[in-house]
């Protein structure tokens, strides 16, 4: 098989489309920068080489990817592995960054990860309690608690879990406005709720019942054992068990090749020595000379301690307004995001007179399939 269909192959996969043509600009298939990441991993695989994720905004063609391909040397790609023993391993970065807040706030709901999904029809609680015991006994992560020896932390897998279920708060009695607070109040109350990071039941659930044949049910769970894009996978493996199982059928699943753990031991492995230095070092430098606060003007004092307190704002631009811009980032080969993140980082400057300025947005944080 040619590099060319390889690439096409894994681009068709990745954009869920039918076909691609070797010309077909990737931003003007709807590309972005998870996208590109998720081409990247893939291809890296498949070719066993190291792009890095620009590569897509350089080489933004089919064509030009297999060019760039075919004269790039092939490294060593270190597959993670299973272990199969690990139900006491090592944390990743992130896991250890979280943890590490953790202790030094004492528990903290900031970190807390929702996800709330309605339900219309006859709801079956056998189902329900099944999914969660089929997801809790899946996902290993789902099952871990985190302690430390001589201060240092690990994370201890519970071999076998089942979900809690929770008793149906009933809203069915109250008028539309009170069954509105009701649900916020509940959503407020769980969402505050403060984990134990040393008890394997960082995943919770709440199911309301708003309507004769609707309901509420509220996931909640510690990021320190998922994320954005791990909720998604949740949604997704919660609806199939569900309807198998209301269904008396077993749910349809692939598969796992890996564990979380399996993950933690394997960049453990691999960033250490001189290759973790090194990156360290990149970023001390960038971050060296940059300002700890930026200086806005504002009505208010800063608080003496960080409240987390904030708010959405959600608008529409107008349609010329939009793709203008979406014409001005295909010029300099960025995604929309990039250009709408270099403008509010001008707003910032124009505001504070600073030209070194930090902003933290969420990533995928993937680079592997």
């Amino acid at each position: 098989m040619s590099i060319e269909k390889k690439i096409t192959d894994v681009w068709c996969e990745i954009l869920k489309t039918d076909q691609v043509n070797a010309d077909d600009h990737f931003l003007d298939l709807g590309g972005d920068s998870l996208i590109a990441t998720q081409i990247v991993s893939r291809l890296n695989e498949t070719f066993h080489v190291d792009m890095p994720i620009s590569i897509i905004f350089k080489k933004p063609t089919i064509n030009e990817l297999a060019q760039h391909i075919a004269s790039v040397p092939q490294t060593t790609y270190l597959p993670i592995k299973i272990n199969q023993s690990a139900k006491e391993s090592t944390l990743s970065f992130a896991q250890e960054r979280l943890w590490f807040i953790d202790q030094l706030e004492n528990g903290s709901p900031f970190y807390n990860i929702t996800k709330a999904y309605r339900i219309s029809g006859k709801l079956d609680m056998n189902a329900i309690k099944k999914s969660m015991d089929t997801l809790i006994a899946r996902h290993e992560s789902l099952r871990a608690s985190f302690h430390t020896i001589d201060g240092c932390p690990f994370q201890k897998i519970t071999a076998d879990q089942e979900f809690e279920t929770s008793s149906i708060t009933d809203l069915t009695s109250l008028p539309p406005h009170e069954q509105r607070d009701a649900v916020d109040k509940i959503f407020s109350e769980e969402v505050s709720r403060i984990f134990d990071l040393s008890k394997s039941s960082l995943f919770r659930a709440i199911l309301m019942k708003t309507a004769k044949t609707e309901y509420i049910l509220l996931l909640n769970m510690h990021h320190i054992i998922s994320d954005g894009w791990s909720m998604g996978v949740i949604s997704k493996e919660l609806s199939c068990c569900y309807e198998a199982f209301a269904r008396n059928q077993a749910p349809d699943l692939p598969s796992l090749q890996i564990q979380y753990s399996d993950f933690s031991i394997w960049q453990k492995e691999r960033l250490k020595g001189e290759v973790l230095e090194q990156q360290l070092q990149y970023w001390k430098d960038q971050l060296r000379a940059v300002p700890p606060v930026l200086e806005l003007p504002a009505d208010h004092p800063r608080p003496a301690a960080i409240t987390y307190n904030g708010d959405k704002e959600t608008f529409t631009l107008p349609g010329n307004l939009s793709r203008a811009l979406k014409a001005l980032s295909r010029a300099y080969e960025a995604t929309l995001f990039m250009t709408l993140l270099a403008v509010f980082k001008i707003l910032l400057h124009v505001y504070s007179g600073q030209e070194d300025i930090i902003v933290a947005f969420p990533i995928a944080n993937r680079n592997r399939k």
